[in-house]
C-alpha cells in the first residue's frame, strides 16, 4: 500500500496541473507552486495541496485519494477537516478534489458532494471518478499525467489498453526521457495494473 501512495502522490506531484484541470474541467487554472500538506494537529498529511489561479483568484486546491478502507462519510469529514486547517493558515479559498480510486461505471465523472455539518454550515467537494468515463476517451482526452491510471477507467485493466496507456508515455516528447521512465516505473505500481492484463 506504501508503494501504491508513493506511486500516485508522485504522479500528482510531478503534473498538478494537469490532475487540477481535469477536476476543475477548467484547462486555465495555473498552479503558482505547492502548498505544505503536513496537519500536524491530526499528526495527518493529506495528499496534495497547491497554490492556484483560478479566474484570476488566487485559492489553495487541496487533493485527496479515496481508498477502500474509509467510508464515504469519513472521507467526507477528514475533507471538512483538511479545509478548515487550509483556510486557518492560507485565508485562502480552499477547494477540494477527491480521486475515487475505486469508482464505479454507472456514476459521474465529476460530482460535487457535500456534508452539511450544521445548520448553514458544510462542507463541499468534488468527487472524481474515472470508472465513468471508458479508457480509450481518457488516453485520446485526458492529460498525458493521467494515462498510467489508464486502468482505473471503464474496462482499463485489460491487455490492450495497459499497452496502449503504455505506448502513449513512452511516446511523449514533451518530457525528459527520465520524466517518460518514471512515470512508466510509477504506473507499474499501480496495484491494478497487471491484474488483468501483462505488458
Amino acid at each position: 500500500m506504501e508503494s501504491f501512495d508513493q506511486s500516485l502522490k508522485f504522479l500528482l506531484h510531478e503534473e498538478p496541473e494537469d490532475f487540477l484541470r481535469f477536476g476543475f474541467a477548467d484547462p486555465e487554472v495555473t498552479v503558482v507552486g505547492p502548498c505544505e500538506t503536513d496537519l500536524p494537529s491530526r499528526g495527518r498529511e493529506i495528499d496534495g495541496s497547491y497554490f492556484i489561479i483560478r479566474k484570476g483568484v488566487k485559492m489553495v486546491a487541496h487533493v485527496e485519494f479515496h481508498r477502500r478502507h474509509q467510508s464515504v462519510e469519513e472521507l467526507a469529514i477528514d475533507v471538512a477537516e483538511a479545509q478548515i486547517r487550509l483556510y486557518r493558515r492560507e485565508l485562502l479559498q480552499v477547494d477540494s478534489h477527491v480521486w475515487d480510486l475505486y469508482g464505479d461505471c454507472g456514476g459521474d465523472l465529476l460530482k460535487k458532494r457535500k456534508l452539511v455539518v450544521g445548520s448553514g454550515t458544510q462542507s463541499t467537494y468534488t468527487r472524481i471518478n474515472l470508472r465513468a468515463t471508458k479508457w480509450q476517451r481518457l488516453l485520446a482526452k485526458g492529460p498525458p499525467a493521467l494515462w498510467p491510471l489508464v486502468p482505473l477507467a471503464k474496462d482499463g485493466a485489460t491487455e490492450i489498453a495497459v499497452k496502449s496507456a503504455r505506448d502513449a508515455i513512452i511516446s511523449r516528447s514533451d518530457r525528459k526521457s527520465s520524466h517518460v521512465a518514471d512515470q512508466v516505473a510509477a504506473a507499474s505500481r499501480y496495484p491494478s495494473l497487471f491484474t488483468s492484463a501483462s505488458v
